[in-house]
């Protein structure tokens, strides 16, 4: 993961989460006394705010009795097929850029 790091670092080093690591150091190194300040714009954007949340849909209770839950015996098989997932929806990004 380092290494991943150190070679975008290297090929694109203005890519955002260079700017982000970089920005980072600089603005721990910002909190000392003795250290002239220097500026962070990217830490300092709101470019990247989150703007809102998610909340998933809550499981189905279809074909359980009310008042009842449903328990597994062991974990269950996980068919992938349309028919068991449903329409799967676009995600929404939480962030704009």
């Amino acid at each position: 993961m380092w290494d991943k790091f150190i070679q975008e670092k290297v090929v694109n080093p203005s890519a955002d989460d260079v700017a982000f690591f970089d920005q980072s150091i600089t603005a721990k190194r910002n909190r000392s006394k003795f250290a002239k300040k220097v500026p962070t714009p990217f830490l300092s954007s709101t470019q990247w705010a989150i703007r809102g949340s998610f909340s998933p849909p809550l499981p189905s209770t279809q074909g359980i009795p009310s008042g009842r839950n449903h328990v597994y015996q062991r974990f269950p098989d996980m068919d992938l097929s349309e028919e068991t997932i449903g329409t799967i929806r676009a995600a929404q990004p939480l962030v704009s850029r």
